[in-house]
């Protein structure tokens, strides 16, 4: 018995010894660095080439209601004395949070050198590193200590109790945050993604701003010299639509560039038609034959824009109103296109096309547009689909007299809730749905009409938001447009080394589309209205 008892307990030993010694193994052969505050390589970017790839999590991006606003951040130096960001040198800033333990901080930071030249080429830059410190992990000391040992060519300031870290709502070290000379937080890198191209990259970006680099990419990479501008970069052939021309009038005149203006505009009014509308699309040299109502309209607020900007110009608009009267709103009421082909207006008419803007400006000046603006007004409010999900259908059919469409494309749909901000219209379950949705996981490119995303559009748009902005500015809402603004410069490429360096889309160039670059202008250009650089 006794022998059994001793052989039992022996077995239980080895048991035992044998679990612990397997434990400790795997604690000491567990990857180090893998702690949920520190960051491994991010993904790379999704295969999908029309948009860019939402985040992998919202965890990993710095509280959106945070971007573009002054920050109250407060550091101590290497003396123990405390410093405010307002107070540290540079018009332009980076704060480089890592700890002294993190891997991939010690990784990315072995560019110091080619950093610090990055910063020198930007003139009024300075980088600070910032040892985000608990007191516990990492302490002043581990800061000190690491920092000499490499000699690192950068201020070094402390995070105290990581207070200012946990403000932010960082999520992991490394994240380099960037300051411009407001103090406004303007762009981040998160995780072990700066290389000295993408330092450099976001160092121009807070310099110059959105507005500059978005028009760069514009004119460098999409607009021709005859003023063409592609729909999308690299097609062949190479398609223009009316509506880039117009979006770039529109922008050109609130920046009070004549030239720009004359260039877009003289392009598209080349390819008039007989009938006075405007082709939607060119391909090649070859115009379509019918035209896209919410384009030509657009174009007539541009030219009425610029004749109380530089004079001469009415004339055209005048044209351009009465031939849109005359064909797209037969009966007065609005319609989407006419195909002057087959000499025939569309039976339906899209909500995204009533340019209450356009239109109300007509009404004033023509007693036949004010019933089309009338008519229109009215299927647009009354487009709501539900409380359950508060979009508007995509459009009305006249001869059903029903709105139709079970499927709803989001930049339609954000156009649609631009025209209603403009009335003062948006109703608060939609406000509420929007500010609910970029605080979550975003929106979606496009959704049933029941609210459940379609499976093959589960991606994010530059455009969708950048329409968002445009809309808050109409409804004087700072927080939606702040939180739009964030989510469409998460479709930003900030890297010097892709020749595609401030555009919206992937690095690849496949997803270079004019939409997102020139509505996005038109955001920055709404927000910050100035003269680009």
């Amino acid at each position: 018995m006794k022998a059994d008892r001793l052989r039992k307990w022996l077995i239980g030993a080895l048991a035992l010894v044998t679990i612990v010694f397997m434990c400790t193994l795997v604690m000491l052969l567990r990857p180090f660095g893998k702690s949920p505050d520190i960051a491994p390589l991010l993904p790379a970017e999704s295969p999908d080439p029309r948009f860019s790839p939402p985040p992998p999590s919202a965890d990993r991006h710095p509280d959106l209601e945070a971007m573009y606003l002054p920050q109250d951040l407060t550091f101590t130096n290497m003396a123990g004395a405390k410093v405010s960001l307002p107070d540290l040198e540079g018009s332009v800033k980076v704060l480089y949070f890592f700890t002294s333990y993190c891997p991939y901080c010690k990784e990315a930071l072995t560019s110091a050198t080619a950093f610090a030249r990055a910063v020198q080429e930007t003139e009024g830059a300075v980088f600070y590193l910032v040892d985000r410190l608990d007191d516990q992990r990492e302490t002043r000391r581990d800061g000190i200590a690491y920092y000499q040992e490499q000699n690192l060519p950068f201020p070094l300031l402390f995070d105290e109790r990581r207070a200012m870290f946990d403000q932010l709502e960082l999520d992991i070290v490394p994240t380099a945050l960037f300051f411009d000379e407001q103090n406004r937080l303007v762009s981040y890198v998160v995780g072990n993604q700066l290389t000295p191209q993408v330092l450099k990259a976001h160092l121009g970006f807070a310099k110059e701003g959105g507005e500059a680099q978005t028009l760069l990419s514009v004119r460098s990479r999409l607009m021709g010299q005859d003023g063409s501008i592609a729909s999308r970069y690299d097609m062949e052939p190479r398609e223009v639509l009316c509506e880039s021309q117009g979006l770039m009038m529109e922008y050109a005149v609130k920046a009070k560039d004549k030239a720009l203006f004359d260039v877009a505009y003289h392009y598209i009014a080349a390819f008039s038609s007989d009938v006075g509308l405007l082709p939607w699309r060119i391909t090649g040299q070859t115009p379509a034959t019918l035209n896209a109502t919410l384009d030509d309209l657009r174009i007539v607020n541009a030219l009425l824009d610029a004749e109380l900007a530089w004079g001469g110009y009415q004339s055209q608009a005048d044209a351009l109103a009465e031939a849109l009267l005359r064909r797209c709103a037969p009966e007065r009421q609005l319609r989407d296109f006419y195909a002057w082909d087959q000499n025939r207006a569309a039976q339906t008419l899209a909500l995204c096309y009533v340019d209450v803007r356009t239109l109300a400006r007509l009404s004033k000046r023509h007693t036949g547009w004010k019933t089309v603006y009338d008519n229109a007004v009215q299927l647009l409010l009354g487009g709501y689909i539900s409380d359950d999900f508060p979009l508007y259908y995509p459009a009305y059919d006249y001869e059903a007299e029903a709105y139709t469409g079970t499927e709803l494309n989001m930049a339609e749909a954000a156009f649609t809730l631009l025209q209603l901000a403009r009335l003062d219209a948006l109703p608060a379950a939609t406000h509420a749905f929007l500010l609910e949705s970029l605080k979550g996981p975003g929106l979606y490119a496009r959704y049933h009409t029941d609210g459940n995303v379609m499976e093959e559009f589960t991606y994010e748009s530059t455009a969708v938001y950048a329409l968002l902005v445009l809309a808050a500015q109409e409804l004087q809402d700072p927080e939606l447009e702040r939180l739009a603004r964030g989510r469409m410069e998460r479709m930003r490429i900030l890297d010097v080394g892709t020749p595609f360096c401030g555009a919206y889309g992937l690095k690849t160039g496949d997803a270079l589309y004019a939409f997102d670059q020139l509505t996005a202008l038109l955001a920055w250009q709404a927000v910050f209205p100035q003269d680009p650089a």
